[in-house]
């Protein structure tokens, strides 16, 4: 019960009478009835706890791991108490324990909670027919019963009995779990059951009732929310067959009626007895005799579990109880008799004639259950069919399944998501391992995965698909591997690591072309993301053998695409394995396709692994390959790989080297001047140095050899030399006509020594040192040959400029065809 609801509503009903006398009396007892309560629900809680430390160190649990968390109570009474647990056995594959349910009877708690008189014998008549529902149940295999794992195992204080997982009772799961002592976490409960699951498991019950009548020949008798579970696939199954009875050796003259006539005052009489509201007529005495208008039956019969299937249905699908009694007996009986009036427009069309017949007066007039479970309601559903067909599906034949797959395909979508999940999928996968319908199950159920969600793919599917994959082969194979990107987008990369690498290497294996090629396309999306130690010990040699052996050219060159893609994590010795592979492959292969697909490898290697495995390894292997047979485009690609490696070594090279950075300090250790300055003044204002307005065709920096000798003068003669080239004059190299001894001249070839005497237009030696762009213009200079006097230039475009210095012999043009003044450069600035 959950008491924080019952304390609210109670608070909202004295706040509604607000004003009256009653008020502050209802207050007080909501207080004192919520202390109370939250006592009890504390000491249930506590007591749970108890019975799980008690129970934890008995036999039949040392082989479990058991959460402390109460999930569910079932049973007479709810006394059962249920727990998950998990398997320490590994029965199916490295990592997994199947779940299982630990039920815990704690016979302390029982006498603790109801201290009554008659105490110890109702506790042991209680335990006695807890003992032979455990008896009953363990005979009967069918999929409508709970699957019981271990043994009843029984001690001084407790009992304990482990069965397959149950998520709850129907009484739990129609009261949203509030009859339990603590909240259960959600991923322990199923917050409500669909339309789909409850109608299927209806059907279950049916089903199971049909077996427990015609083949076990049992009754019941005790069918209640209490005693049906709820299985963590959604499924229903039948439990709490105390009070079952077997109508072949059934005594003549036993009882087999309860009597509720007195009340039921003890919880120890309640328990003991079915629940009224969903036992048949026939099965209750009425002054201690039986009732008259059900008939004088001298044995129980099947149609008693049918009515009480009928008060089950109701409740599931209308939502509310259809004998609302309690323990009363009097109020039962004339509910009964109003049966027939009752109005079932609350119920599906298809359903209500069913039901109508089924909660008849008289037995005979009941529908058997295999009747029910063949009602309209249930054989005109399409998807009930089909579930009725997966659960038998194992019984057909392969053409039957491939015919049902088909049609299945074009209305799966309609099932609900834990439909899928629960009742879809696994017998598709069962057939996974039948090859023959691989190629129609495969694609089917990967549809059904990408509507999954990571958590439920990875708890549920993922366990079943796991050995699923390590034994797959042929089309199974295929099929598994085209889906591998959606099984891919649902896994962690763990998980990814340990099933799908496997499966690709089988691929590499299987020496089929096709799931080769197809595996080589699935391996591009694992590369990236794989393990190291598997990328170098299972999948790189896996690969290299493939592509070695193979003679399939799409092979070979899906195997090249995944070694260029995979370089880039390689060390240097697996670099120069897949050299070796590549040397081995164009030693036979130099089709396009491969020698292009080499290239692309080797530019990989190249930029991974730099300049001396190109030119030791990468270089050698490329430069083989020019030979091929290849179109000019190809040709063309190759040329420009191969440039463009050789370029790279040289600007490595020459970074490396240290030839072209010698020559500013030498000029400066030869006691020139600071050689960084005048280079980069010459830089800034000569063309093509560099500077503003340089040309592309410009003089050059001095060699490190010119430089470094020559001692203070030396830095000024190709200082000069490109100051000629900066004027736009050739360098000449014969000398003025000035014979003079020692004096200092500026012709082409630069400043000569001057003389003791000096003369005019000459530079003060003291501005040698000084770049020539900062030098000022030297004066005219006198007594030199005319053949010596600079002219100037044309204007731009008006013909080709004269030379500066006349030939022997020959003399300046008359003045009308020189330059005007206007044109004339200024004094001092015309001569070189």
């Amino acid at each position: 019960m959950n008491f924080k609801a019952f304390k609210a509503s109670l608070y909202d009903a004295a706040k509604a009478v607000t004003g009256s006398d009653a008020y502050k009396q209802t207050v007080e007892f909501s207080k004192d009835f919520a202390g109370k309560a939250t006592d009890v629900v504390h000491q249930a809680a506590i007591s749970a706890k108890e019975s799980l430390a008690q129970a934890a160190g008995m036999k039949t649990l040392q082989n479990y791991d058991i959460e402390r968390i109460q999930i569910a109570s079932s049973g007479p009474g709810l006394a059962w108490k249920i727990f998950p647990a998990k398997s320490k056995r590994q029965t199916a594959g490295p990592g997994y324990s199947p779940e299982v349910s630990v039920w815990i009877l704690d016979k302390h708690w029982l006498i603790q909670s109801h201290k009554e008189k008659g105490k110890t014998k109702g506790l042991e008549a209680y335990v006695d027919m807890i003992k032979r529902d455990v008896n009953n149940l363990s005979r009967l295999k069918h999929p409508s019963f709970l699957k019981i794992v271990e043994p009843l195992e029984e001690t001084r204080s407790q009992l304990v009995l482990v069965t397959e997982p149950v998520c709850g009772s129907a009484h739990n799961i129609l009261n949203a779990f509030t009859d339990l002592p603590e909240e259960v976490p959600d991923k322990y409960k199923l917050l409500s059951l669909s339309d789909q699951e409850i109608k299927f498991g209806l059907l279950q019950l049916a089903e199971g009732l049909s077996f427990l009548g015609n083949e076990a020949a049992m009754v019941h008798r005790g069918l209640s929310p209490e005693t049906v579970l709820v299985a963590k696939d959604g499924s229903f199954r039948i439990a709490g067959l105390a009070w079952a009875v077997s109508m072949r050796d059934f005594p003549e003259g036993s009882q087999w009626q309860f009597d509720h006539a007195d009340g039921g005052l003890l919880w120890w009489q309640k328990v003991l007895r079915p629940v009224l509201g969903y036992t048949a007529p026939e099965l209750l005495l009425t002054d201690g005799q039986p009732n008259a208008i059900t008939g004088l039956a001298d044995r129980p019969s099947p149609a008693s579990d049918v009515f009480s299937l009928a008060a089950l249905m109701y409740r599931f699908i209308a939502g509310q109880e259809l004998l609302m009694v309690k323990d009363d007996p009097e109020a039962y009986w004339y509910k009964v008799k109003t049966l027939g009036a009752l109005d079932f427009s609350a119920l599906p069309s298809l359903l209500q004639p069913t039901l109508k017949a089924m909660v008849a007066m008289q037995p005979s007039a009941r529908p058997g259950a295999l009747a029910v479970s063949q009602s309209p309601y249930f054989t005109e559903d399409v998807l009930l069919r089909a579930l009725k067909f997966l659960d038998t599906m194992m019984q057909r034949g392969n053409m039957e399944k491939a015919g049902f797959i088909k049609d299945l395909n074009s209305f799966w979508q309609r099932f609900d998501q834990r439909v899928l999940t629960n009742k879809v999928l696994p017998p598709l996968l069962a057939e996974l391992r039948t090859e023959a319908l691989s190629g129609v199950v495969v694609p089917l159920v990967l549809a059904i995965v990408a509507k999954q969600s990571k958590e439920d793919f990875m708890s549920t599917t993922m366990p079943a698909l796991e050995p699923i994959m390590a034994a797959a082969t042929g089309e199974t194979l295929m099929q598994l591997l085209r889906g591998a990107s959606t099984l891919v987008s649902h896994m962690p990369q763990s998980a990814a690591d340990q099933c799908l690498v496997p499966l690709v290497g089988k691929a590499f294996d299987s020496g089929n072309a096709t799931i080769q090629e197809e595996g080589l396309k699935q391996a591009n999306l694992l590369v990236d993301n794989m393990e190291f130690r598997l990328l170098k010990t299972e999948f790189v040699p896996r690969l290299h053998q493939m592509c070695l052996r193979t003679t399939t050219s799409g092979v070979r060159v899906g195997s090249l695409v995944v070694m260029g893609k995979i370089v880039k994590r390689l060390d240097k010795d697996e670099a120069g394995k897949v050299l070796d592979t590549m040397t081995k492959v164009t030693t036979v292969d130099k089709s396009p396709g491969t020698v292009m697909n080499c290239l692309a490898v080797a530019k990989a290697l190249s930029k991974q692994w730099g300049p001396d495995l190109t030119a030791t390894s990468v270089l050698p292997l490329l430069c083989g390959l020019l030979v091929a047979n290849h179109t000019p485009q190809n040709f063309t690609a190759f040329l420009k790989a191969i440039r463009d490696m050789l370029n790279e070594i040289e600007s490595k090279k020459s970074l490396s080297s240290s030839g072209g950075a010698a020559a500013p300090e030498s000029v400066q250790a030869a006691g020139g001047a600071p050689a960084s300055d005048a280079y980069s003044s010459w830089k800034m204002t000569t063309p093509g140095g560099g500077g503003v307005g340089s040309a592309p065709q410009g003089p050059r920096a001095p060699p490190p050899a010119q430089a470094a000798v020559g001692g203070s003068g030396s830095d000024v003669s190709w200082l000069a030399s490109a100051d000629c080239r900066r004027r736009g004059r050739p360098p000449r190299r014969d000398r003025c006509r000035s014979r003079a001894r020692g004096a200092l001249t500026r012709t082409c070839r630069g400043w000569r020594r001057p003389s003791r005497r000096p003369r005019g237009g000459r530079v003060p030696p003291s501005r040698l040192r000084q770049p020539l762009a900062l030098r000022p213009a030297p004066s005219p200079r006198r007594g030199h040959s005319p053949r010596c006097r600079r002219r100037p230039r044309a204007p731009p475009g008006s013909g080709p400029p004269r030379p500066r210095c006349l030939p022997r012999g020959q003399r300046p043009p008359p003045r009308s065809t020189r330059s005007t003044p206007a044109q004339r450069p200024p004094p001092g600035q015309g001569q070189g």
